[in-house]
């Protein structure tokens, strides 16, 4: 699990009125990590209920219907971040909005202006470029071969190994003797860091209280349709007293951790549906994976070096759609 982008537009919106009403955005931001907190609870009601009642609220139709409809729209957050970053990638729309009810109706919009991207170390080139498509094709390539002719750990390995050769490539290219790979990111970080680096005082806003709940009710979907999925792909049940109270378990986690969160100065968290397409690549549904990747992340998370190395990591290599697929 981890940050949800369902959040975002909301404490987007919500910051920037905050800041058009003179509030300081250090100030907005807490209010909102305030409000994260106490619309949380909503999740942890729904956790308390019954499986029976669970599933009246949220059908088994729905949460396949939800999970199918986040894997085909990070399908294409993948293929941004193939193309040069999901940044760049939005923001010709952005700025130029006003083509996008021509497109696609004979309307010319050819002279708009490409994108450039920044996330790509000191290699500044536009968006959907063939050096970026390349890059991002030997992360796809290295995943194929593994799958073809690698061994049964490589294969359980797989998303990391082909996301680690995609870095090694970057790290062993250039263009015009510019750098894929940003080491400055890795020398600036320091060796140990730790959750409060900086701090937001806790409040609330009242206005994003409707938005922040639907927030939860739609991640409360995701993570029940996540753990059924998760459930079929390691070939277990779907039913019975065990699954229900993974559901009850899990929609739990979701809004405790959506509160630890907050006090750790990050927003909302859920279930990742990536998870489900890791476990059919690598045929790994072990608990103690699990574990031991909470563990690593935990340990990743103070040493702040590794945080360097993978924020250096170029956009154009960070392809995962393969997670979807």
């Amino acid at each position: 699990m981890g940050t949800s982008f369902t959040f975002l537009p909301i404490f987007e919106i919500a910051i920037r009125q905050m800041k058009a009403d003179g509030i300081a955005g250090e100030d907005a931001y807490g209010k909102m990590l305030g409000t994260s907190m106490a619309c949380a609870i909503l999740e942890i009601a729904f956790s308390l209920c019954p499986g029976r009642v669970i599933k009246k609220i949220f059908p088994p139709l729905v949460s396949a219907i939800t999970v199918t409809l986040l894997g085909v729209a990070l399908t294409g957050t993948g293929m941004k971040y193939w193309g040069g970053g999901v940044v760049c990638a939005e923001m010709i729309w952005k700025e130029h909005s006003q083509v996008v009810d021509s497109v696609g109706f004979g309307q010319p919009v050819s002279n708009v202006p490409g994108a450039t991207c920044t996330g790509n170390g000191k290699v500044v080139l536009p968006y959907g470029s063939t050096e970026y498509i390349g890059l991002g094709f030997s992360v796809l390539a290295f995943l194929v071969v593994i799958e073809l002719f690698g061994s049964t750990f490589m294969k359980n390995s797989n998303v990391i190994l082909a996301l680690l050769f995609g870095y090694m490539i970057a790290g062993l290219s250039n263009y015009d003797d510019l750098p894929y790979v940003d080491t400055q990111k890795i020398a600036d970080a320091p060796v140990v860091d730790f959750l409060w680096t900086q701090w937001f005082g806790i409040g609330f806003y009242g206005p994003a209280v409707v938005p922040m709940l639907i927030a939860y009710v739609v991640t409360t979907v995701e993570t029940i349709g996540d753990v059924t999925a998760t459930h079929e792909v390691s070939e277990l049940v779907t039913n019975g007293k065990e699954y229900t109270q993974r559901i009850q378990g899990s929609l739990m986690a979701d809004a405790v951790c959506s509160i630890l969160a907050s006090l750790f100065t990050s927003m909302p968290n859920t279930t990742f549906s990536q998870n489900n397409g890791v476990i059919a690549i690598t045929k790994c549904a072990s608990r103690r994976a699990g574990l031991a990747t909470g563990f690593w992340l935990i340990l990743m998370g103070v040493l702040a070096k590794i945080a360097g190395i993978i924020t250096s990591i170029p956009d154009c290599g960070k392809y995962f759609s393969y997670n979807f697929v």
